[in-house]
């Protein structure tokens, strides 16, 4: 994940949507490689301040994994509905 985030640190979102894809969309994949990579670090202090390269305006974790899991918690859900044929 590291190598594929130094190899696509040049693009526009710096590599989001590459990540994205090796790890099908899973947040705390994404969380760990941006982490490690440190594109999400803050750098610096007063003017030489240095924003991360991906923020939570690109990648929020909070709301990210609160998805996945609203969309584990409705499938189980149907599936439990449909074995005692709630259908």
């Amino acid at each position: 994940m590291l190598d594929l985030l130094k190899a696509h640190q040049g693009d526009s979102d710096h590599g989001l949507k590459a990540l994205r894809e090796l790890v099908d969309n899973c947040p705390t994949c994404i969380l760990a490689a941006l982490r490690q990579s440190g594109l999400c670090s803050y750098h610096g202090k007063g003017e030489d301040y240095c924003p991360p390269l991906i923020g939570t305006e690109e990648f929020d974790y909070e709301k990210e994994h609160a998805s996945v899991w609203a969309d584990v918690n409705q499938a189980k859900a149907e599936a439990n509905a449909h074995d005692y044929d709630y259908y």
